[in-house]
């Protein structure tokens, strides 16, 4: 990793016939802008994966990855702490139950969406977790003091 290559070589870097090359590229700590829309559409999950991981993901990328193919690209756009509250949204639809329990695990979901999947889940593992999880909330209107 050279952090003064130059963009320009970079993109060529993007079209290289090997995954390997690409998904180096993908885990740049300093990603060019020009970089993420290739990489989220390479044709290696691999590629699409460590994107899906990268700490400075745009939120427009974890947006194209959330309905990608791989279920494992999925997960990653399901665990990253960047994923915005529609994004959650979306994947609490995905038709596999294992993003869906992704979903629910996360400590940043809305009570809104919990209580969605805990009513209208067709799978009785995520409709389990999303109740269990509710019980664990906290009240949601502030105990007030009471003057003496």
């Amino acid at each position: 990793y050279d952090p003064d290559t130059h963009p320009l070589v970079l993109l060529l870097l993007v079209e290289d016939s090997n995954p390997l090359v690409r998904r180096a590229l993908a885990r740049r700590p300093n990603l060019p802008g020009l970089l993420w829309f290739p990489l989220a559409n390479d044709s290696s999950l691999v590629v699409r994966r460590t994107l899906a991981a990268h700490p400075k993901v745009p939120p427009e990328i974890l947006a194209r990855l959330a309905g990608d193919k791989a279920i494992s690209v999925r997960l990653a756009v399901a665990t990253h702490p960047r994923t915005e509250e529609t994004i959650l949204e979306a994947l609490a639809h995905d038709r596999e139950p294992i993003i869906r329990l992704t979903v629910v695990a996360r400590q940043d979901i809305s009570i809104q969406l919990l209580e969605r999947l805990g009513q209208s889940d067709n799978h009785r593992a995520v409709r389990r977790a999303s109740l269990t999880r509710l019980r664990q909330q906290p009240p949601t209107h502030p105990i007030t003091e009471v003057p003496f």
